[in-house]
């Protein structure tokens, strides 16, 4: 990693095996696909969450981080969550100043489908709600498709439809399938 692109506060100890990089949020507000570069033949820009949802969080207000771990350092560490890296990364919390950083990871919240497991979910619908609470939302207008017209003509268009949407289709259809079991499940509960 370049060490320009991190934030001085957060790395000056570079003997650990991680680092908390900045993680952009990008909540839930439709954007609507007009203004887009056109894609190729045969791709819906609504099945990509990077296409669908535009508006971010401010990088001024920093923004819980991510870890990015060097995992050939790690066996020395025990590692409860990857989300609870404790000491072992180097900044000392997982608060990342956004707007000093030139390297963000963007996090898309999704649709509550897309985001919600079936079985228990401890993140649930208490936490979608408040990831899309985000005041201040601006439109990135930085989105690029030309590595999504590079990517089919790298592999071709009947690849990169089973790679990109239809994979995420197939995973979306799984999961509803798991949540209608559940609920199946526990109404059959509730009546016995």
């Amino acid at each position: 990693i370049n060490e320009p692109m991190l934030d001085p506060h957060f790395y000056s100890n570079k003997t650990k095996p991680c680092i908390v990089i900045s993680r952009l949020l990008f909540p839930a507000k439709e954007t609507g696909l007009n203004g887009l570069p056109t894609l190729p033949s045969g791709l819906n820009a609504s099945n990509f969450h990077t296409l669908r949802f535009r508006h971010r969080a401010s990088v001024i207000e920093p923004q819980i981080g991510k870890s990015m771990v060097d995992l050939s350092r790690m066996r020395d560490y025990n590692i409860p969550s990857i989300h609870r890296l404790n000491n072992n990364c180097t900044s000392n919390n997982g608060w990342v100043h956004n707007s000093e950083m030139g390297f963000r990871v963007h996090h898309y919240v999704g649709t509550w489908e897309s985001f919600r497991r079936p079985g228990f979910d401890s993140r649930g619908k208490r936490k979608f709600d408040e990831r899309n609470r985000v005041k201040a939302l601006k439109l990135d207008t930085s989105i690029d498709t030309t590595w999504l017209t590079k990517f089919v003509n790298q592999v071709g268009i009947h690849r990169a439809l089973t790679l990109t949407q239809d994979f995420r289709m197939d995973a979306e259809l799984e999961m509803l399938e798991k949540i209608i079991m559940q609920t199946n499940n526990q109404n059959e509960s509730i009546i016995e």
